[in-house]
């Protein structure tokens, strides 16, 4: 057993977050405060509940005025904001311009390309600036960064692929693998499709199967790596206490499936009909680039990093998430 005087001075002094202990040589972090760029969001707003109800003390990055529990952020590595980073256990960041609103205009690409490497490379440098550095980054990705890999299985080794979304990922990791060089711990987290409620992929896909008029995507051939909301909470904190676990990890279930089989499984718990069909040159017509590379994509990706660590999905089969979201 630690000795209790000597983890009752470590509580006492506010400013240092880890005790090293001789006895066994592991590091034993005192501090439970978690910064959440991005926590304002979709999956930040869950995520932020999350770790707030099991104790960690979870302040959110936002563009809004300072508040309790809330720290005002404007990117700038120059701002009152980096004084936060310091004396952390963790960094999360998830801040990123929706991709799949509207077509690809190219400002539009522009905000979605800044919003990622304009705010990893602010918190970088913060990082860097930091008395205390975090513990970990844990930096938001996507699995776009493989590109379309057709029927292809893919994990975290396989090679980077092609296009605008891929080349993205890749300036977006590149900048997040600086924190290594401070003795940082980093994992990237590259998101599938994320389903959950009042966000992701079913605010979008709902109104239509709801209405009697759904239907899949062009030839509804394409795979598509999805995963519960809750899941990705529960890999985060499954990678945030395990200190041994770095680089990039698939968030996605174990079964994607292609999109005919998930639209008809959606249709199926919803209790509508699925038979629309939208053509894959409407799409390109409506939506351009960005139909090509998120709506007939096909990413046939898996999660061996975070199967092999130990993680145990909520949700490994479509079926049961759905149920569980809209059932």
């Amino acid at each position: 057993m630690y000795n209790s005087g000597i983890l009752n001075e470590a509580f006492s002094l506010q400013r240092f977050h880890f005790l090293l202990c001789g006895l066994c040589g592991k590091i034993v972090f005192m501090s439970k405060r978690i910064i959440i760029a991005g926590g304002s969001g979709f999956v930040g707003q869950v995520l932020s509940n999350s770790l707030s109800a099991v104790g960690y003390d979870v302040e959110i990055l936002t563009r809004g005025p300072d508040a309790p529990g809330r720290i005002h952020w404007d990117g700038k590595p120059d701002s009152p904001w980096v004084q936060a980073i310091s004396g952390t256990q963790a960094v999360i960041n998830l801040v990123g311009e929706n991709v799949a609103e509207g077509a690809w205009t190219l400002e539009k690409k522009r905000r979605i390309r800044d919003s990622r490497v304009g705010s990893v490379k602010a918190i970088v440098e913060a990082i860097d600036a930091a008395v205390e550095p975090p513990a970990v980054l844990m930096q938001a990705s996507a699995t776009g960064i493989y590109g379309d890999t057709a029927d292809v299985e893919i994990d975290e080794a396989c090679p980077y692929g092609s296009g605008f979304l891929a080349d993205v990922c890749k300036e977006w990791e590149m900048q997040a693998h600086y924190v290594t060089e401070y003795g940082v711990r980093l994992c990237l987290l590259r998101l599938g499709l994320v389903l959950g409620p009042d966000g992701g992929v079913l605010q979008k896909v709902l109104p239509p199967f709801k209405m009697g008029v759904g239907g899949h995507l062009g030839n509804g051939k394409q795979w598509m790596s999805w995963i519960h909301l809750a899941d990705i909470v529960g890999a985060i904190r499954h990678l945030l206490e395990n200190d041994k676990l770095d680089g990039a990890f698939n968030l996605t279930a174990p079964q994607p499936l292609q999109g005919k089989e998930f639209f008809t499984t959606l249709a199926k718990i919803l209790k509508r009909p699925c038979f629309m069909h939208v053509p894959e040159f409407a799409l390109k017509t409506a939506f351009g680039q960005m139909a090509r590379e998120m709506l007939l994509s096909s990413q046939r990706v898996l999660p061996q990093r975070l199967l092999k660590s130990g993680y145990v999905f909520q949700y490994n089969e479509l079926e049961r998430a759905l149920s569980d979201l809209v059932g």
